[in-house]
């Protein structure tokens, strides 16, 4: 009888703690399901300790010996169902953006209540748009920030950061802001909604106080919070936040406010999902939408690949082969390991997700800003609140499953009139279904089969 392996071998830790050093994220890499095929390494002829390797499965037996002596403990089916339940919840509230420090004399919520309190999740389809002015760009041409009531600190602010000219959306809406009246606009990924709203707001000199709609429901319900003498309330992707299941949450927190309040709602889309919001907290308000706004006025091209899985990220490498900056989508738990191929193929790359601190996050992404690394893998969640003005390119190694999704990606290049590209890999049976979502999107894209080395991959990486 083979004797068991001792927690003190030496390869067993190694085979149990192998971690993504790159993130510092300390989570267990996975294998993608488009991971290249390696004959030697299905036979345990590979390289010691990867994955089909013999030493590797010496490993994971010596590993499970371990485990099964811990597991002898009378406690350790609660311990592990516990940090089950514990690790399940971090991720619910890590998937909708509710990274919050909770009051440890607060009983958490199961995830079933969890879900209940959020909502159902309502399905990827186009719903009826709300009824906007439309506003023709060429009407605002030549107007400064100062033309529309803004001071002049404020305007030597917005230059300070290149912003020397109002983008549509602010021009049609900064100056009912800055009259207390209630709006609505609507304004594509990057066309500079943020300043539409904030500009006016910091001009009337008010404390502004930035929150998600569960961190600011937790301060309320510790009395450290209290919107009584609220003077205007800003809904910033309300769209988004609907579909998410916060649209109880977020009314809840505007019945708080005063009747008399402003409420100003923004989103890159405005549909009968935020009806809701407009019927009970909008009286009269102005709606905005920028005309053009269309894939035929955009700067950006949209283009995807019908590649073999297996040859995914061989593509991925060399899309990136140009000097421009570049944004890659993918699922949670193949971030790390893409972006530790990238680096590795000589392509400086981080990745992006929600299991990073918030701290990590944003240190990556400012060192793209900067140009120290060229490319981040990121994920949706992670992603949504990207701000960098030069992208040249977005490739969704995995595409999205709602067309909303492909829009805010594609936004992410483009911006501010810059030119920009969108390529989308697929594989043969995921075309009809990409077809589909594209056609909600209301995007239309070129669609070509290829393989790692061909010219068309080469021309595309040409224009970054």
């Amino acid at each position: 009888m083979p004797r068991p392996s001792s927690p003190r071998d030496p390869r067993q830790r190694r085979g149990a703690s192998s971690t993504s050093g790159r993130t510092g994220s300390g989570k267990q890499t996975h294998r993608p399901d488009w991971r290249p095929y390696d004959p030697k390494a299905k036979r345990g002829k590979g390289k010691p300790g990867r994955p089909g390797s013999a030493s590797r499965e010496q490993d994971a037996r010596g590993a499970r010996s371990a485990d099964d002596a811990r597991d002898a403990s009378p406690r350790s089916d609660a311990r592990r169902r516990g940090d089950a339940l514990a690790a399940r919840a971090q991720r619910d509230e890590r998937d909708t953006g509710r990274r919050q420090e909770r009051p440890t004399e607060r009983a958490p919520r199961s995830d079933a209540s969890a879900r209940a309190a959020r909502g159902p999740r309502t399905p990827d389809t186009v719903l009826k748009k709300l009824q906007a002015t439309v506003v023709d760009p060429a009407s605002f041409a030549g107007l400064t920030f100062g033309d529309l009531g803004l001071g002049q600190n404020i305007v030597a602010a917005l230059a300070e950061q290149g912003a020397t000219s109002p983008f549509p959306i602010q021009a049609a809406t900064i100056p009912d802001v800055l009259a207390g009246r209630h709006v609505l606009g609507r304004g594509r990924t990057g066309s500079g909604k943020t300043i539409a709203f904030g500009a006016p707001l910091v001009e009337r000199g008010v404390d502004i106080v930035i929150g998600t709609p569960g961190r600011i429901e937790d301060l309320i319900e510790q009395g450290r919070l209290d919107l009584s003498g609220v003077v205007a309330t800003v809904v910033d992707e309300a769209d988004h936040l609907c579909e998410l299941g916060f649209l109880e949450p977020v009314q809840r927190i505007l019945r708080r406010t005063p009747t008399d309040s402003q409420m100003l709602l923004f989103s890159a889309t405005l549909d009968s999902r935020v009806g809701a919001l407009v019927a009970e907290f909008l009286k009269k308000p102005a709606v905005y939408e920028i005309a053009g706004e269309t894939q035929a006025s955009s700067s950006t091209e949209h283009r995807v690949l019908v590649v073999d899985p297996r040859h995914k990220r061989t593509v991925v490498e060399e899309l990136l082969a140009g000097d421009g900056k570049a944004l890659v989508f993918t699922r949670t738990k193949f971030a790390d390991e893409l972006a530790d191929h990238l680096d590795d193929a000589g392509i400086a790359a981080l990745a992006l997700h929600g299991d990073l601190t918030q701290e990590r996050r944003q240190r990556n992404l400012d060192k793209l800003t900067s140009g120290r690394v060229q490319a981040l893998v990121a994920t949706d969640v992670a992603a949504r609140g990207i701000h960098v003005d030069d992208i040249a390119i977005v490739v969704q190694a995995d595409a999205p499953d709602e067309y909303k999704a492909y829009l805010h990606r594609a936004g992410r290049t483009g911006r501010a009139g810059a030119r920009g590209l969108v390529v989308t890999l697929i594989s043969a049976r995921r075309r009809p279904s990409l077809e589909e979502l594209l056609s909600r999107a209301e995007i239309t894209a070129q669609f070509d089969a290829v393989k790692p080395g061909d010219r068309l991959i080469r021309q595309l990486a040409q224009r970054t």
